[in-house]
């Protein structure tokens, strides 16, 4: 099982927003493929991998013995209404 995408947030408080001259202020992460669960060990295996050969006809990274790893990217955020 993965979690590809999560996103949190939390947005300021109306009491707060009036004293900064905002209407509203939100501030957010998202994270994506930072999470797997599996029973697979060291095994180099994906289930989103597509075995087999390209539109071109020519052998996947799979068949050939290469595995790429999936990137996990985390993104900061700020959101401004005034």
């Amino acid at each position: 099982m993965r979690m590809k995408n999560l996103t949190l947030g939390y947005s300021l408080p109306k009491s707060v927003l009036k004293t900064i001259g905002f209407n509203t202020t939100r501030i957010y992460t998202s994270l994506e493929n930072f999470f797997t669960w599996d029973n697979l060990g060291r095994l180099p295996l994906d289930p989103e991998e597509i075995a087999g050969v390209d539109g071109a006809g020519y052998a996947s990274n799979a068949q050939l013995g290469v595995k790429a790893p999936m990137f996990k990217t985390v993104s900061f955020g700020l959101q401004l209404n005034f």
